[in-house]
Protein backbone atom coordinates (compact mmCIF):
# COMPACT_ATOMS: atom_id res chain seq x y z
CA UNK A 1 0.00 0.00 0.00
CA UNK A 2 2.81 2.50 0.78
CA UNK A 3 4.46 2.47 -2.89
CA UNK A 4 1.59 3.05 -4.56
CA UNK A 5 2.32 6.87 -5.27
CA UNK A 6 5.72 5.81 -5.88
CA UNK A 7 4.61 3.08 -8.60
CA UNK A 8 1.81 5.10 -9.88
CA UNK A 9 4.32 8.44 -10.33
CA UNK A 10 6.57 5.68 -12.02
CA UNK A 11 3.94 4.73 -14.68
CA UNK A 12 3.25 8.45 -15.37
CA UNK A 13 7.04 9.04 -15.92
CA UNK A 14 7.18 6.02 -18.26
CA UNK A 15 3.79 6.57 -20.15
CA UNK A 16 3.91 10.12 -20.62
CA UNK A 17 7.61 11.11 -20.47
CA UNK A 18 8.98 13.26 -17.20
CA UNK A 19 9.65 16.28 -20.36
CA UNK A 20 5.73 16.22 -21.12
CA UNK A 21 4.50 15.87 -17.90
CA UNK A 22 6.79 19.02 -16.74
CA UNK A 23 5.03 21.26 -19.33
CA UNK A 24 3.55 24.66 -18.04
CA UNK A 25 2.28 24.40 -14.86
CA UNK A 26 2.99 20.56 -14.26
CA UNK A 27 0.83 17.99 -12.89
CA UNK A 28 -2.50 18.52 -11.76
CA UNK A 29 -2.84 16.18 -8.60
CA UNK A 30 -6.79 16.04 -8.16
CA UNK A 31 -7.52 14.43 -4.65
CA UNK A 32 -3.96 14.22 -3.89
CA UNK A 33 -4.09 13.86 0.37
CA UNK A 34 -1.47 14.01 1.68
CA UNK A 35 0.73 14.72 -1.28
CA UNK A 36 2.03 11.64 -1.46
CA UNK A 37 1.98 11.04 -5.46
CA UNK A 38 3.44 14.80 -6.17
CA UNK A 39 6.41 14.18 -3.83
CA UNK A 40 7.47 11.36 -5.84
CA UNK A 41 6.46 13.22 -8.95
CA UNK A 42 9.10 15.92 -7.62
CA UNK A 43 11.78 13.47 -6.63
CA UNK A 44 11.35 10.89 -9.36
CA UNK A 45 10.76 13.32 -12.02
CA UNK A 46 11.97 16.34 -11.04
CA UNK A 47 8.61 18.27 -11.64
CA UNK A 48 5.96 20.58 -10.65
CA UNK A 49 2.47 19.28 -9.20
CA UNK A 50 -0.79 20.76 -7.72
CA UNK A 51 -2.56 18.90 -4.89
CA UNK A 52 -6.20 20.01 -5.07
CA UNK A 53 -7.53 18.29 -2.11
CA UNK A 54 -10.35 20.05 0.13
CA UNK A 55 -8.25 19.76 3.74
CA UNK A 56 -5.10 20.84 4.17
CA UNK A 57 -2.68 18.66 5.30
CA UNK A 58 1.31 18.85 6.54
CA UNK A 59 3.01 20.80 4.03
CA UNK A 60 4.98 22.80 5.58
CA UNK A 61 9.15 22.28 5.87
CA UNK A 62 9.18 20.06 9.00
CA UNK A 63 7.88 17.38 6.83
CA UNK A 64 10.50 14.63 5.92
CA UNK A 65 8.98 14.74 2.36
CA UNK A 66 9.64 18.32 1.77
CA UNK A 67 13.28 18.16 3.14
CA UNK A 68 13.91 15.05 0.55
CA UNK A 69 12.30 17.38 -2.05
CA UNK A 70 14.85 20.28 -0.86
CA UNK A 71 17.77 18.22 -1.01
CA UNK A 72 17.01 16.64 -4.47
CA UNK A 73 16.65 20.28 -5.70
CA UNK A 74 12.93 19.14 -6.85
CA UNK A 75 10.03 21.89 -7.20
CA UNK A 76 7.70 21.75 -3.94
CA UNK A 77 3.83 20.50 -4.73
CA UNK A 78 1.86 23.77 -4.61
CA UNK A 79 -1.57 22.97 -2.40
CA UNK A 80 -5.26 24.17 -3.78
CA UNK A 81 -7.23 23.14 -0.14
CA UNK A 82 -10.92 23.15 -2.15
CA UNK A 83 -12.75 20.03 -3.44
CA UNK A 84 -12.62 19.41 -7.26
CA UNK A 85 -15.32 19.62 -9.62
CA UNK A 86 -16.47 20.50 -12.46
CA UNK A 87 -18.30 23.46 -11.63
CA UNK A 88 -17.39 25.19 -8.44
CA UNK A 89 -13.90 24.51 -8.68
CA UNK A 90 -13.31 25.74 -12.09
CA UNK A 91 -16.04 28.69 -11.52
CA UNK A 92 -13.49 29.66 -8.35
CA UNK A 93 -9.99 28.84 -10.23
CA UNK A 94 -11.07 29.38 -13.91
CA UNK A 95 -9.80 27.39 -16.54
CA UNK A 96 -6.25 29.20 -16.64
CA UNK A 97 -5.10 26.37 -14.07
CA UNK A 98 -6.16 23.53 -15.79
CA UNK A 99 -5.17 24.74 -19.32
CA UNK A 100 -1.46 25.42 -18.02
CA UNK A 101 -1.58 21.96 -16.59
CA UNK A 102 0.15 19.08 -18.47
CA UNK A 103 -2.20 16.52 -17.48
CA UNK A 104 -5.16 15.60 -14.46
CA UNK A 105 -4.14 12.81 -12.22
CA UNK A 106 -6.06 10.83 -9.43
CA UNK A 107 -4.70 7.75 -7.10
CA UNK A 108 -7.68 6.74 -5.80
CA UNK A 109 -9.55 10.43 -5.90
CA UNK A 110 -13.45 8.71 -4.68
CA UNK A 111 -15.86 11.03 -5.11
CA UNK A 112 -14.36 13.17 -8.05
CA UNK A 113 -13.29 10.35 -9.85
CA UNK A 114 -15.79 11.26 -12.81
CA UNK A 115 -15.34 14.63 -12.40
CA UNK A 116 -11.19 14.62 -13.26
CA UNK A 117 -12.47 12.70 -16.75
CA UNK A 118 -14.94 14.90 -17.32
CA UNK A 119 -13.04 17.71 -17.11
CA UNK A 120 -9.83 16.63 -19.49
CA UNK A 121 -12.65 15.39 -22.12
CA UNK A 122 -14.32 18.43 -22.06
CA UNK A 123 -10.94 20.55 -22.18
CA UNK A 124 -8.59 18.00 -23.74
CA UNK A 125 -6.36 17.39 -21.20
CA UNK A 126 -4.73 14.18 -20.90
CA UNK A 127 -5.88 12.04 -17.80
CA UNK A 128 -4.88 9.53 -15.76
CA UNK A 129 -6.66 8.07 -12.98
CA UNK A 130 -6.76 4.82 -10.75
CA UNK A 131 -10.45 4.58 -9.80
CA UNK A 132 -11.17 3.10 -6.12
CA UNK A 133 -14.55 3.79 -4.64
CA UNK A 134 -17.67 3.31 -6.52
CA UNK A 135 -20.15 5.23 -4.08
CA UNK A 136 -23.65 3.89 -6.13
CA UNK A 137 -25.39 5.27 -3.19
CA UNK A 138 -24.13 9.04 -3.54
CA UNK A 139 -24.08 8.45 -7.80
CA UNK A 140 -27.43 6.49 -8.48
CA UNK A 141 -27.80 7.85 -12.07
CA UNK A 142 -24.68 6.04 -13.34
CA UNK A 143 -25.74 3.65 -15.96
CA UNK A 144 -23.81 1.72 -18.41
CA UNK A 145 -24.75 1.93 -22.15
CA UNK A 146 -26.93 -0.99 -21.63
CA UNK A 147 -29.02 0.75 -18.67
CA UNK A 148 -27.43 -1.59 -16.03
CA UNK A 149 -26.72 0.60 -13.02
CA UNK A 150 -23.04 0.78 -11.91
CA UNK A 151 -22.65 -0.99 -9.00
CA UNK A 152 -19.44 -2.44 -8.62
CA UNK A 153 -15.74 -1.74 -9.04
CA UNK A 154 -15.92 -3.36 -12.52
CA UNK A 155 -18.88 -1.96 -13.65
CA UNK A 156 -17.75 1.76 -12.60
CA UNK A 157 -14.68 1.04 -14.91
CA UNK A 158 -16.81 0.05 -17.70
CA UNK A 159 -18.95 3.11 -17.45
CA UNK A 160 -15.58 5.30 -17.72
CA UNK A 161 -14.28 3.68 -20.41
CA UNK A 162 -17.62 4.07 -22.27
CA UNK A 163 -17.68 7.89 -22.08
CA UNK A 164 -14.80 8.06 -25.03
CA UNK A 165 -13.72 5.61 -27.67
CA UNK A 166 -9.75 6.87 -26.84
CA UNK A 167 -9.79 5.74 -23.18
CA UNK A 168 -7.64 2.86 -22.33
CA UNK A 169 -7.27 0.67 -18.89
CA UNK A 170 -3.88 -0.63 -17.63
CA UNK A 171 -2.58 -3.02 -14.49
CA UNK A 172 -0.30 -1.16 -12.10
CA UNK A 173 2.07 -3.75 -9.82
CA UNK A 174 0.26 -2.74 -6.96
CA UNK A 175 -2.42 -4.89 -4.69
CA UNK A 176 -5.90 -3.55 -4.44
CA UNK A 177 -7.54 -1.05 -7.10
CA UNK A 178 -5.11 -0.59 -9.34
CA UNK A 179 -6.15 0.23 -12.60
CA UNK A 180 -4.90 3.40 -14.46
Amino acid sequence: KGLRAKIFASWLIDKFGADHLSQNGGVLDIAGGKGKLSVELALQGKMQSCIIDPLVRKHGKKRKEAKQIQKANAPQPNHIAKPFNQTTFLDEFGVNLLERASICVGLHPDECTEDILDVGLKYGKEVAIVPCCVFSGLFPLRELRCGTPVRTYEQLLQYLLEKDDRLRIETLPFHGKNQV
